[in-house]
Parts: C-alpha cells; sequence; structure tokens
C-alpha cells in the first residue's frame, strides 16, 4: 500500500480479532508468527496477507411503483429501483413484515394489500458490507375504476354548461402515464403520471351545440402506448325560457290540516298551473315551484306541463324556475292567486265575521257609477250597496271553510 504499516496486535495468541477503522479507507494487513523457541517468520512484504475497504454507508436508491404513478386500478403494480451498490432487496407493505431477501434487480412485481386507498411499499436495499437502507412510495388504490383503457367526461354526461370538467380514466394494471389533449394530434401535450380522475377544460371556441371532444393515450411501465381513446361533451351555457299561470276558477277546498276552522293558516286548497319552457340545445328537464321567493324546502322534479299545486287561503305567489339538462337554471317566474272559498269572506279569513261586515259598511250608499261602488259588495246585484247588502252578510255571520261542502 501507499501508506506505512502500524502495529495492531502484538504478542497475542488470538487467531482473530474485530478492527474498526474509517469509513471509505481500504486498510491492509500482514502478519506473522513466533514459534516456542522464539524464531519469528518474516512479513509477507508487499500488500501483505489481505485488505479491506470499510463501508459503513448505507446504499443509496429509490423505489417507485408502476413508474411513479399516482393511481392503480389494480393491486398488482411494478415496482421500479435505482441503486449505486445495493446488491440484495426485499419488500414490505407495511414496514416490519418484509419478504425474503432476493438479488438485486431494476424491476419487481408486487402485490398491494386490498382495499381502495393509499398504498405504501417499503423497499430495503443491502450493500455487500451489510448496510442497509429502506425507500418508499406511494400509490392510491381505486378499483372503482375500469381496469381496461378508458376515458369518460363527467361519468359520461351528454352535457355540461361550464368549460371545467371531470374527466375518469380507467387503466390497465401496470400503467405509469397517461396524455391529455382537447385535439387528437396531441400538440403541446405532456406525458404525466397516471391518474384516474383528472380535472380538465373543454375547448370553447365554435357553436355551443357541437361536442367538445376529449382525447387520452396510455403508457405502461414497460413503455408500451395504447391506441387513442376519446370522449364527447356537448356545451350549454343558456338557460331555459319559460313561463306559467294559473288556472281561473280552478281551486278547491283540499284539506283542513287536521285543524279547527278560523285561522288562515289551517286551510290549503288545490289549484291548476299551466307550465312552458323550452331549451334549444340540451332541453328541459326539471322544474322547482315554492309559494317561498327563497324555495325554501322544495325539491327539484321532472318538467311537466300540467300540475296540481296547494297554497293557503288568501293572496299567494307561486314562484317557478327552470333547469335543463346542462344544469343550466332559468330565471324565476311568478303568477299569483286569491282563494277565498266562502261567499261573504271578503279578508279571505276562511271565516265570516264583523270585518266581512265592515267591509260592506264601508261602501254604504255606494251606487253603479260612483268612485267608490264595487259589485264584490252588491251582493243583490241591484247596483245600490245598501242595508240588504251588509244583511246578507249578516245571515252568513260564522261560517266557515268548515262548513263548505
Amino acid at each position: 500500500g501507499a501508506g506505512s504499516w502500524a502495529d495492531w496486535l502484538t504478542e497475542t495468541t488470538e487467531t482473530s480479532a474485530t478492527f474498526s477503522g474509517q469509513d471509505g479507507r481500504t486498510y491492509y494487513f500482514q502478519s506473522r508468527a513466533r514459534d516456542n523457541l522464539g524464531n519469528l517468520e518474516a512479513y509477507p512484504g508487499g500488500d501483505g496477507d489481505a485488505h479491506t475497504t470499510v463501508d459503513a454507508t448505507p446504499p443509496s436508491g429509490s423505489v417507485l411503483i408502476n413508474g411513479g404513478a399516482v393511481d392503480t386500478t389494480s393491486t398488482a403494480v411494478t415496482l421500479g429501483l435505482s441503486t449505486d451498490d445495493a446488491a440484495q432487496m426485499r419488500f414490505s407493505n407495511d414496514g416490519t413484515s418484509y419478504s425474503g431477501w432476493e438479488d438485486y434487480a431494476t424491476s419487481k412485481s408486487w402485490t398491494l394489500t386490498s382495499g381502495d386507498g393509499a398504498k405504501t411499499v417499503y423497499a430495503q436495499l443491502k450493500d455487500d458490507a451489510g448496510n442497509t437502507a429502506v425507500f418508499t412510495d406511494s400509490v392510491n388504490l381505486d378499483t372503482s375504476l375500469s381496469t381496461d383503457y378508458r376515458l369518460s367526461i363527467n361519468d359520461g354526461a351528454l352535457f355540461t354548461n361550464q368549460t371545467a370538467v371531470t374527466l375518469t380514466l380507467g387503466a390497465f394494471p401496470h400503467t405509469s402515464q397517461v396524455i391529455v389533449s382537447n385535439e387528437g394530434g396531441f400538440e403541446g401535450a405532456e406525458w404525466e403520471p397516471y391518474v384516474g380522475h383528472k380535472q380538465w377544460t373543454i375547448s370553447e371556441y365554435g357553436s355551443y351545440v357541437i361536442p367538445r371532444i376529449v382525447y387520452a393515450k396510455f403508457k405502461d411501465v414497460a413503455g408500451a402506448v395504447s391506441s387513442l381513446y376519446q370522449d364527447d361533451i356537448i356545451l350549454d351555457v343558456t338557460a331555459p325560457l319559460g313561463g306559467f299561470q294559473i288556472e281561473e276558477g280552478g281551486a278547491g277546498l283540499a284539506t283542513a290540516l287536521g285543524l279547527t276552522a278560523g285561522p288562515s293558516s289551517s286551510w290549503t286548497f288545490t289549484i291548476t298551473l299551466h307550465l312552458w319552457a323550452s331549451d334549444d340545445v340540451s332541453g328541459v328537464e326539471d322544474m322547482l315551484i315554492s309559494n317561498d321567493p327563497e324555495f325554501g324546502g322544495a325539491t327539484w322534479e321532472p318538467f311537466a306541463a300540467s300540475k296540481e299545486w296547494a297554497v293557503p287561503n288568501g293572496v299567494t305567489t307561486v314562484h317557478v324556475k327552470y333547469r335543463d339538462r346542462a344544469g343550466n337554471v332559468s330565471e324565476v317566474y311568478t303568477d299569483s292567486t286569491e282563494q277565498c272559498p266562502l261567499y261573504t269572506d271578503f279578508d279571505c279569513s276562511c271565516v265570516v265575521d264583523v270585518a266581512d261586515i265592515m267591509k260592506v259598511a264601508s261602501r254604504w250608499r255606494c251606487r253603479l257609477g260612483d268612485e267608490c261602488y264595487d259589485e264584490t259588495y252588491d251582493l243583490d246585484g241591484d247596483e245600490d250597496i245598501d242595508i240588504v247588502d251588509i244583511m246578507k252578510v249578516a245571515a252568513r255571520w260564522g261560517d266557515d271553510c268548515g262548513s263548505l261542502p
């Protein structure tokens, strides 16, 4: 060697010993023996009897599941390994229970644990000196995805009202990469780690009726590239148009809701709504109807041209809006109705009382042609609101909605 010799063990009868040296340095060893009479042999000279290099550095390296894919559709995966100095390797799904040691190789078939979700694989590498190091990689197992190559936009929807969509990408086991584009030549597109669900923006140019097409190709861990896969969807950003009308004279007492007559909130009446709506692209699908302008508690239901609807007594405004198959929602359309089923219940309180008599009395002596005249209160039709009309109301005193047939 290039260094000078230094004594290590002297006057020893041991035939083996442990030497501690500095990491990365090479040490040479020579020995000589002396017999019981004191005769001493010569050192062998040169590089001595043996030499060794101290290696206390763990091996470097890495492991990739399916070439660095984000998702996998199967528990069967391919591990890709790299190292500078490892001689052996073994693997684990939990970092505790490992497979047996085997000669190092750049590729290993492996089976993940079952059950969808994040999976981590542990690869332990060992060099010739016995130093070990553990490397990990993770992948998401999603068995809800197709196990063959497949592409769908928004789970196969026919229409969308926005350019932001979600792609679902099925793939064979051992798929490592995918490339996606809005044009079949993939100009400007780049390969990326395979993922089963991908946020994407479809093209916005051209007529809204033209289908927007998305293209994809897949690559496996061996580098084999699939054929072309595609799906399309129609972009519709226009809300439907429509309206509705309450059928006049179509109301009737529906139910007293199990309460006694009197309070206006105790009664509901059935009316008929006549509805219409149109959408030139995706078509009208649903309607939402409510007596509340905020549509509290309302649920969407399939569009129909006619609908029986419940309203309380008194004045009610019904609110309707429409939704097309792309999810666009129309403006709110309204129409109003007044339900007073009792002939002389002028304030629609569902009971004939003093308030109704006062409404007639307030027009006392109003005759046809007078500004105050209202034929609603001319109950005998003689074009003069007088005591006879007041008596007609008084005769129905106490009548309520519960007295209706």
